[in-house]
């Protein structure tokens, strides 16, 4: 599988005070046609991190047709474990409602961000997600004792599956600080088991993986995925695949994608979201400094 980048397609221009910078952890939804709506995370001057969106058409992905122009959903109460932020995992359509797995920042003492993963739900009347609980529905335990990232969630066979980032010691801004990947299991989306077990290895050289989006294809599962490797100082697009969800082979060489030469993209790519339309695969994906530079578009037939 060969992608091609077609282009970027998006980064705040600091009109909005809550849209000040940054384009990251895009999410796409079908809307009609060839249009979808792209969710994203914005941040303002203090590094907050709201839920934006935008529509394209996959016609003419550069052009954006329209945007948000107030947050669908805003870092939560004082004190609350989403207080620093709110950051895109995954959508899920549960019953014709719009489920929100999303990661909550919360900067606690000493400097060391403790985040969770939480649960909302869009609200058609007021156009924003609503929390399902002032709490989240996955916090620090016994097996993931400190922060936790980047939820992904299928629904298959009346259960649902979550694959999610945890760090494997307290995350003091070390930039080798390890970062891996995990699975959890629920039957009806909200509680959830987890036994702690890593599903991803590391290569040599790298110390974190994160950001997992998984497509169901006929007996197999497909993992694209951040890491960060001890020679190149940002995120890169890693590939595996597994027959179980659990037990997963990296195989980089058949759907990865290198960063480019110059531009938007030149020292990073990261945050990768995948999905299908018609005959064609698609790969969005942030660019440089975590998606400072914004995020753009790759291609593929099936």
């Amino acid at each position: 599988m060969t992608w091609k980048k077609l282009g970027w397609i998006f980064s705040p221009s600091g009109d909005y005070p809550w849209m000040f910078s940054h384009a990251a952890n895009p999410v796409a939804e079908h809307v009609t046609s060839d249009i979808y709506r792209i969710y994203f995370n914005c941040r303002d001057k203090t590094h907050r991190s709201y839920i934006a969106s935008l529509e394209i058409d996959l016609k003419f992905p550069q052009q954006v047709r329209s945007l948000s122009p107030k947050p669908l959903f805003s870092p939560g109460k004082l004190g609350t474990f989403d207080e620093s932020g709110v950051s895109l995992g995954c959508l899920l359509n549960i019953q014709g409602k719009k489920w929100l797995y999303y990661l909550g920042w919360n900067l606690g003492p000493a400097g060391l961000w403790q985040n969770t993963i939480g649960l909302a739900v869009y609200d058609e009347l007021s156009h924003k997600f609503i929390r399902h609980d002032q709490n989240p529905i996955l916090d620090q335990n016994q097996v993931d004792p400190f922060t936790l990232s980047y939820p992904f969630v299928i629904r298959e066979n009346r259960k649902y599956k979550m694959w999610y980032g945890a760090n494997l010691e307290a995350n003091n801004q070390k930039k080798n600080t390890q970062h891996v990947i995990k699975y959890a299991q629920s039957q009806d989306g909200v509680t959830w088991t987890r036994r702690g077990e890593i599903v991803l290895s590391f290569k040599r050289g790298e110390f974190a993986h994160c950001r997992p989006c998984v497509l169901r294809n006929k007996n197999k599962y497909q993992m694209w995925f951040s890491y960060k490797h001890e020679h190149h100082p940002g995120y890169r697009i890693g590939y595996a695949e597994s027959v179980d969800g659990f037990n997963w082979q990296r195989q980089d060489e058949k759907s990865a994608i290198g960063i480019s030469t110059s531009g938007w993209d030149k020292k990073m790519m990261a945050y990768p979201f995948v999905f299908n339309h018609k005959d064609k695969r698609y790969l969005l994906y942030c660019g440089n400094d975590y998606g400072k530079s914004g995020f753009g578009l790759a291609g593929t037939k099936l």
